[in-house]
């Protein structure tokens, strides 16, 4: 008897996107098909798929008060997700699950561990196409209506001119839990340097008054962000991260402010609008500035003179903050606190979120700079599950304080997570420990809790 082991990790095996009101007609049941990945699936397969899951969604919402209860659907082989982004429009990621390949007495079967895929951190992978797609093109609706004779051709050309990029870039498996929780890194400053940031955007704002909102960036850290509601900030955040500095522009040492333009669709409390955001970059800095799209006041010279009083400006910002930061390393040091009683390999982690502000406050992967976790996929699930989401853009009128609570979670690899929320902070503690007591646990999230109760404020001291 011989058994060799093969691991299989979770992949897509398609992506499509289809409305339910198209191809009613017999034999015209192709024009429900607006995106579908891989390409080169028959037709015929395509409709199947498309049919099989409107099938599951009209039958499910017979038993719901709301369309679009139909969330996620477990084969033995595969994970259907489902997103109704729009009335009538669908998204839907179908994952196979990940296996091991095992050969027994000369016999090829396969196991598959289910367990590993996190219906709701897919879900949010699935949640996070559509918002950046909606805000680099706008809705589907949006186009339809801009387009009135040719609008389904026109919707077609751009899901496919943006998926096939945005799928290839996709990283699976969905493992890092910042992205999950979609958290951002805000750089803490003293007060009187922040103030000064503080003070030239609303001075800058002052004088130039097309300007509509800012984003502050230092590095990959978030200064100042505007208004901009929580679940709009990450996703523009990271399409500044992913397009806009690249080709070394955070190696730049010029003090003359390069701008670049780009056509944005921003969700705000009048309704999703067209946007221009112009991205000035100088040295470390990268500032974004937004500007009605229809405002005929921006043109490449008007923006060109906002970027020569910036110039200076930006320089001399840059680098205070890296003076400043360059004193706090050296006056300064990182501790990680013990774990009580466990692999002193392990530590102990903790990760505050800020529900509004999704700031992001952590000791895991510290010394990685792509702060990529390296928790096991057992703790992530626990995380996950424990991870309070708040769905919905621009509903800060329909937010409510949400109810204390504290959790205690073991897993089987005697790894204790301990969560804390209130007042729109959740708080996370991971500690391994092999013999504790509820008590231990107790005291030792308490002094955590307590060791690391770092204000959500932009100020650095605590």
């Amino acid at each position: 008897m011989h058994n060799l082991q093969r691991k299989v990790d979770v992949s897509i095996r398609s992506f499509y996107i289809f409305n339910s009101t198209y191809g009613l007609k017999e034999g015209h049941e192709k024009e429900k098909v607006l995106f579908y990945h891989p390409k080169d699936i028959e037709l015929n397969t395509k409709i199947s798929d498309i049919g099989l899951s409107q099938a599951f969604t009209t039958f499910t919402d017979t038993f719901t008060d709301e369309p679009g209860g139909c969330e996620v659907i477990h084969t033995e082989k595969t994970v259907q997700l489902l997103y109704q982004a729009e009335p009538k429009f669908w998204l839907v990621l179908v994952l196979n699950v990940p296996k091991e390949m095992l050969t027994k007495d000369g016999v090829d079967y396969a196991e598959y561990h289910p367990y590993e895929l996190h219906d709701d951190i897919y879900r949010r992978v699935l949640i996070m196409a559509y918002e950046r797609f909606r805000m680099q093109e706008g809705t589907f609706e949006m186009i339809l209506e801009e387009n009135p004779d040719n609008g389904r051709e026109i919707l077609v050309d751009k899901l496919e001119e943006f998926f096939d990029k945005y799928i290839s870039s996709l990283k699976l498996p969905a493992e890092d839990i910042f992205e999950f929780m979609r958290s951002l890194q805000y750089l803490p400053l003293d007060k009187v340097l922040f103030l000064r940031v503080h003070n030239f955007m609303e001075s800058l704002k002052s004088t130039y008054s097309t300007i509509k909102d800012s984003l502050f960036l230092y590095k990959n850290t978030v200064v100042t962000c505007g208004r901009f509601h929580s679940t709009q900030l990450y996703t523009l955040y990271r399409f500044v991260l992913e397009h806009l500095t690249t080709a070394a522009s955070g190696e730049m040492t010029t003090r003359d402010a390069k701008h670049s333009v780009h056509k944005l669709y921003i969700n705000t409390k009048d309704g999703i609008k067209p946007y221009r955001m112009v991205i000035y970059t100088s040295t470390n800095v990268n500032l974004c500035l937004f500007f009605e799209q229809q405002c005929n006041e921006i043109t490449q010279q008007y923006l060109e003179d906002i970027g020569n009083v910036l110039s200076t400006q930006l320089y001399i910002l840059s680098r205070d903050i890296e003076d400043y930061l360059s004193k706090q390393t050296n006056t300064t040091g990182k501790s990680t606190p013990a774990s009580c009683g466990g692999d002193s390999d392990y530590g102990t982690k903790y990760l505050f979120i800020n529900d509004q502000s999704l700031k992001m406050i952590t000791n895991l992967g510290e010394d990685d700079t792509q702060r990529k976790t390296k928790l096991s996929q057992n703790i992530l699930n626990v995380m996950a599950d424990l991870f309070t989401i708040s769905e919905g853009d621009n509903k800060e009128s329909d937010m409510s304080i949400p109810s204390q609570e504290e959790i205690m979670v073991k897993s089987t690899d005697d790894f204790w997570v301990v969560k804390r929320h209130g007042n729109w902070r959740q708080r996370f503690v991971i500690v391994f420990s092999t013999k504790p007591t509820l008590l231990d646990m107790t005291k030792e999230a308490e002094r955590i809790f307590t060791e690391h109760d770092i204000k959500d404020g932009v100020f650095s001291d605590k």
